[in-house]
């Protein structure tokens, strides 16, 4: 069972209107739901100033490239390809990290490497 460390409701719903966002475009890129992606997708959703730590940086990275998935999968692959940019660009220090594996495997697919 999963513990809060704060069991306050305001802190909850802030957490959750936070999220949920991504969550629903992580649920719809995996139902092939690439048109909702493309319509409800913004950079600033993912801008997580109190994600310091180098694997919080890659994981919201990782999450946020739904985006260019989607570009990719209807066809935009150019605009892709640049969006994948603007994204790996958020992590330019650490995008060589054992931990960004998955950006590099993402990036061969939009790339055709």
């Amino acid at each position: 069972m999963i513990k809060k460390e704060n069991d306050d409701p305001m802190v909850n719903r802030d957490y959750i209107q936070q999220y949920l966002p991504i969550f629903e475009l992580e649920l719809a890129y995996y139902k092939q739901d690439y048109e909702y992606v493309l319509e409800n997708f913004a950079y600033q959703m993912y801008e997580r100033p109190q994600a310091q730590y180098p694997l919080d940086r890659i994981l919201f990275a990782v999450r946020s490239l739904v985006y260019p998935l989607s570009l990719f999968e209807t066809g935009k692959v150019e605009k892709a390809r640049e969006s994948y940019l603007i994204i790996e660009e958020t992590v330019e220090d650490i995008k060589h990290s054992i931990y960004a594996k998955e950006m590099h495997m993402i990036k061969e697919i939009i790339f055709e490497q």
